[in-house]
């Protein structure tokens, strides 16, 4: 259980993470976790993302319209793809190699889920691996933030974790969702093997009875007219 419940936490922080990215949600990780608010020369800070104080404003006040809705919506999504612009740009995704065996990884997992999909034991055990890996993002966000002159030419990694989640974890996320949506479907499908299967004997019992209730019913009546005729 234990194990189970760290593994939601983090995936409630990743969550959390998703929607600092879009301007949902406050920017109060960074103090609890003693980070400065002038990064070092070194290092480049992913998650000083601009929030829209609309959402705040507009719930807290309860006056909540759908235009407002909508409106924020749309400024959410724009902000977004400013935002996920200016996160690639400030990458040197070509210069490091380690980023380049990351999203090499993603690919692998990938190919192999979609090739092992009839294969539920493949597939329970692809989702206990990245699983792991999902539970063991935020102590790998924390060494790689104390090490990353061994591997890398910048420190993308601060205390709040966004870097390693948009890289690492939500790719990561995403694969298990695969693997979920892959194993209901494969259920769904041996549930619907199962009961044509219980129909087509249930037809064929029905038949045999049909079938032996008509012979015993001709061996009767062939019976009457033999001592009939006699």
């Amino acid at each position: 259980m234990n194990f189970l419940n760290r593994v939601l936490e983090n995936q409630a922080k990743l969550f959390n993470l998703f929607l600092f990215s879009l301007g949902l949600a406050n920017d109060t990780a960074s103090e609890s976790h003693g980070v400065d608010s002038e990064p070092s020369k070194n290092h480049y800070d992913m998650s000083q993302a601009p929030l829209s104080k609309v959402f705040k404003e507009v719930f807290a006040n309860g006056t909540f319209q759908s235009d407002v809705l909508i409106h924020y919506i749309v400024d959410g999504f724009s902000q977004f793809k400013s935002d996920a612009k200016s996160f690639i740009n400030s990458v040197y995704w070509r210069e490091e190699y380690w980023l380049q065996g990351v999203i090499a990884m993603h690919i692998v997992f990938l190919t192999c889920i979609i090739m092992s999909r009839k294969n539920m034991n493949m597939q329970a055990l692809l989702f206990g691996l990245i699983c792991v890996m999902t539970y063991l993002s935020e102590s790998l966000n924390r060494w790689c933030n104390a090490n990353w002159q061994l591997f890398s030419t910048m420190n993308y990694f601060d205390g709040r974790g966004f870097f390693t989640a948009v890289v690492y974890a939500f790719p990561l996320l995403f694969l298990l969702f695969i693997i979920v949506v892959n194993m209901i479907i494969t259920s769904a499908q041996m549930v619907i093997k199962v009961k044509r299967r219980q129909l087509q004997r249930q037809r064929q019992k029905e038949q045999n009875n049909r079938s032996n209730s008509q012979n015993s019913n001709s061996n009767r009546t062939e019976g009457t007219n033999t001592i009939t005729r006699q």
